[in-house]
């Protein structure tokens, strides 16, 4: 049973506020929405600061 954000708001359950500029690729889960969207964007900016704190890890060893 899929319990995605987006699936949610296809059910009506969770409310949907457009970002015209983003583009909807479905492939990759991304939607254009602004509760789709913030979840991607907080996970992009954890994988990014740890790639930078092992960097700096394997720098420092």
């Amino acid at each position: 049973m899929d319990k995605s954000i987006h699936s949610l708001q296809a059910a009506g359950v969770i409310d949907t506020h457009t970002a015209p500029a983003v583009p909807f690729i479905d492939v990759i889960g991304l939607y254009p929405t602004l509760e789709t969207m913030l979840p991607q964007v907080i996970l992009l900016i954890i994988m990014v600061i740890l790639a930078l704190w092992f960097k700096k890890q394997e720098s420092a060893a």
